[in-house]
């Protein structure tokens, strides 16, 4: 699963995009602050309570423990998370807190501190005021959810340093959220190897060869046949549990046995002719991997996630449609609706029957493999637990002899 991916389910599922997207910029821009010269990077001090904000004057040391850069991985289990050592939140960076910040606006605003002259020289001044006019205020294209008190309290902090350490609580808060929320949502839902349509087929066929079953259970103990040919009844039931239960983690059996998927609506080109049956593996790289904007390339982890069951694909963003591309996986941007792109006509114009039978994609990723393996193999267990004693109980009933 590529780092597209997973975007992709954020804006056309989760419809909260905007965090992955402002932890991507803030991953980069530390790591592009931290590059520049020592002097330059005195103008714009940490914001702390127990630090002054009046730029340095003279000659600068560079800090190393200063030297920080955000992070986005997955470990070896495939879950999201934060590297604590390099992170801007994590303790040797210093990390800011919304008292803190609170505090220290107070304190600068009785000081005086960082006047306008020195705030202009201060190194990204005009990055930081496209950032808070795409994320930080209100109504912003890609608005984060933020509190009023903490929107107004960072906004007024970066009026006084750019310093990465001033997102630090939005970091906080979109860091726990993709941590905790969309990634493992981003995990189910990739298990999913149909669409919607294709499993309320699936879960209507399975529902229609249950009653089925009922209906020959009905006539056959009814019926003075031998009680033996009601046995039959077994494959049919369990077949017909077995899809209903994996139809509700939307997990087609079919295409399970295959080892493909349907393509997502999104993935619909005019005329479906550029998706085969035999689609050719994608190289991977392991799920600890990072994107990083300004390269846009997908970065090497340091060591130990080689080992990871799931993997990102690292293919070049530009290969991609220009318009994912420009408008998605770019810092800064229009918002993240999407109604208005072709594939949306194209999909509610499609006959029902059409989008149960799309085109596949071979599943590449060992680790959504193994996943997948999991699901089938737990509902063929309770399909089996269902079926073998209600077959017994229709089995041990005694003949109707009514014809």
């Amino acid at each position: 699963m590529a780092l597209r991916d997973f975007m992709e389910y954020l804006v056309y599922v989760a419809h909260d995009a905007e965090n992955l997207q402002f932890y991507l910029w803030l991953s980069d821009y530390t790591k592009r602050f931290h590059a520049i010269s020592a002097r330059e990077r005195m103008l714009s001090p940490i914001w702390s309570a127990d630090q002054s904000l009046h730029p340095i004057k003279g000659p600068a040391v560079a800090n190393p423990s200063e030297k920080t850069s955000t992070k986005l991985e997955l470990n070896d289990m495939g879950a999201f998370y934060v590297d604590e050592s390099t992170s801007p939140t994590s303790k040797s960076s210093r990390r800011t807190s919304i008292k803190e910040i609170e505090l220290s606006v107070e304190d600068s605003r009785d000081r005086g501190d960082v006047g306008l002259e020195d705030a202009a020289a201060q190194p990204f001044r005009e990055e930081i005021r496209n950032v808070i006019a795409h994320y930080i205020t209100a109504g912003s294209p890609r608005e984060l959810n933020l509190s009023h008190r903490d929107r107004e309290l960072v906004k007024d902090t970066l009026k006084h340093t750019t310093h990465p350490s001033t997102f630090d609580p939005i970091l906080a808060m979109v860091s726990l959220t993709l941590k905790n929320q969309s990634h493992p949502n981003f995990v189910r839902w990739s298990m999913c190897n149909g669409n919607q349509p294709r499993v309320i087929a699936l879960r209507s066929l399975a529902a229609w060869v249950t009653f089925s079953g009922c209906l020959m259970a009905i006539l056959l103990v009814l019926s003075g046949q031998s009680r033996y040919w009601r046995i039959w009844l077994l494959p049919v039931w369990y077949f017909a549990f077995a899809n209903m239960i994996a139809s509700y983690k939307g997990l087609c059996v079919l295409l399970y046995r295959r080892h493909v998927r349907e393509i997502r609506p999104w993935e619909l080109e005019d005329k479906d002719t550029t998706l085969l049956e035999d689609a050719q593996p994608q190289a991977t790289t392991p799920i600890g991997t990072r994107f990083s904007p300004a390269l846009g390339t997908m970065l090497k982890p340091k060591g130990g996630a080689h080992d990871s069951i799931i993997s990102f694909s690292s293919h070049d963003p530009e290969s991609a449609a220009p318009s994912f591309t420009t408008e998605r996986l770019s810092p800064f941007g229009p918002n993240n609706t999407y109604m208005h792109e072709p594939w949306v006509t194209r999909w509610a114009r499609r006959p029902f029957l059409q989008k149960i039978w799309l085109k596949k994609l071979r599943i590449q990723e060992e680790g959504l493999r193994l996943m997948q393996n999991r699901i089938v193999v737990q509902a063929e267990l309770w399909s089996l637990i269902i079926t073998v004693p209600l077959v017994v109980a229709v089995v041990a009933l005694p003949k109707g002899n009514f014809y």
